[in-house]
């Protein structure tokens, strides 16, 4: 059975984000801002499109035809498509410092009317108009990031790379931390800080800033190979799967981790950590790769056979060339989660047989604790084996043990035991595994 395997999305991009989406085809555009657009709504988020070289009801067909119903989320405010013009150009003139202030008011406004941030997605083929002030776009684009950390809005602008000439996106790379290229999203390693590039000589900045991250580079693709060493030597003989991922795409694993899901090794590597969940789970594992989160947990893996397996993982995070990927342990519980629910069962059969016998006949007045406690005695079990059927300590256990005895008037436990079997406090078929 062949599993989908997920492609690469933007659904980790959060509040704070300043991202550029660089697109060629009316697909690469379409299938970028669809899900951009759609999980900003269903985060409660309230969403701004900027619409110029397409119309509102193009963007609104990519909605629709992914399933969503667009009118309420019109009707309430929730979102709300505007003109180039009338975002950019509100007095005649673009000025990239009332645009921020713009942003920010209406990220206030958001906030007040309940939604958790302001999302917004600009075309700016706008600026290829020769409007007032379009010369200032890229100042623009750099002080935004002044504007983006902390706040509680995100944005993507969007530029058609076949409108726009390669120097100007060149511009574009420096100024976004974030890029989106065709449909894949990048931590840019290409982005200069505003006060960079802002400055008296932004060209030296900028190569000053890229000879830097040649360094860097270099030295991490060191370290990278000295962990691919490592991790080869150590995934080997590891009987618990190992998976190295970037936000769920797998970048490696180990043998381990392919015959525990019922792939070959070279099949798992591309694929998204949701092919190896079951759809149950599938929530709960984008939260922990969004979340970056170490904490071991518990999710039901999904084999390449649709057969479903209990699984344990805990992953942390390691430097992986520019940026962050995360190698996640993987161990298959379905045995201990099958013998852990047998237990349970068995206990529960059992405090329901010794409630019935507190309930027919109780002389001593023991408690159902003392009287499950004696039932296990009776059976032979030693305080330690009476603790861990139980649940509780050994000394606890022996507690109990020594309450049965005082009310009983028993000298020793092998009396109490025979004695609550002579006089029916017990099961009689326990009797054959009376204490000696």
């Amino acid at each position: 059975m062949t599993q989908p395997h997920y492609a690469r999305t933007i659904a980790d991009l959060q509040p704070g984000d300043h991202i550029c989406c660089l697109y060629e085809t009316e697909e690469e555009h379409r299938a970028v801002l669809t899900p951009f657009l759609h999980q900003g709504l269903k985060r409660g988020e309230k969403v701004l499109y900027i619409v110029d070289a397409h119309t509102a009801e193009a963007v609104l067909g990519y909605l629709r035809n992914d399933g969503l119903d667009v009118e309420p989320y019109l009707t309430s405010g929730q979102l709300t498509i505007v003109t180039s013009q009338d975002a950019y150009m509100q007095q005649g003139v673009f000025d990239p410092d009332e645009m921020i202030a713009f942003l920010r008011a209406e990220t206030e406004r958001t906030l007040a009317e309940g939604y958790s941030a302001l999302r917004v997605t600009g075309e700016m083929s706008w600026a290829l108009g020769g409007l007032p002030g379009s010369e200032r776009l890229m100042d623009y684009e750099a002080k935004l990031n002044e504007f983006f950390p902390g706040s509680d809005c995100l944005a993507m602008c969007q530029y058609d790379r076949r409108a726009f000439s390669p120097s100007l996106l060149l511009d574009v790379l420096c100024t976004h931390p974030i890029a989106v290229v065709g449909t894949e999203v990048y931590d840019n390693p290409y982005y200069v800080p505003p006060a960079g590039f802002l400055g008296d000589d932004p060209a030296a900045e900028v190569l000053r800033h890229w000879l830097e991250h040649l360094t860097e580079r270099r030295r991490a693709e060191e370290a990278v190979r000295e962990s691919e060493k490592r991790f080869r030597s150590l995934s080997g003989a590891a009987f618990e799967g190992l998976v190295i991922h970037e936000r769920g795409k797998v970048l490696d694993a180990n043998p381990a981790f392919a015959r525990m899901f019922g792939y070959e090794l070279s099949e798992v590597i591309g694929m998204h950590a949701l092919d190896f969940t079951a759809p149950e789970s599938r929530d709960l594992l984008r939260l922990s790769i969004l979340s970056r989160r170490e904490e071991p947990f518990e999710a039901l893996g999904l084999r390449k056979d649709g057969s479903t397996l209990e699984c344990e993982l805990r992953g942390r995070d390691i430097p992986y060339q520019e940026r962050i990927v995360t190698v996640t342990a993987v161990r298959d519980i379905t045995e201990r989660r099958r013998a852990e629910e047998a237990l349970q069962e068995a206990r529960e059969e059992l405090e329901s047989r010794v409630e019935r016998r507190v309930q027919e006949v109780n002389g001593y007045g023991l408690t159902f604790r003392e009287l499950t406690v004696l039932h296990l005695v009776a059976t032979g079990k030693a305080d330690k084996e009476i603790a861990t059927v139980l649940g509780i300590s050994p000394l606890t256990a022996h507690k109990h043990l020594a309450n049965i005895l005082d009310k009983m008037g028993a000298a020793s436990r092998t009396e109490a035991g025979v004695r609550a079997l002579r006089e029916r406090l017990l099961d009689p078929q326990e009797g054959e595994h009376r204490v000696a």
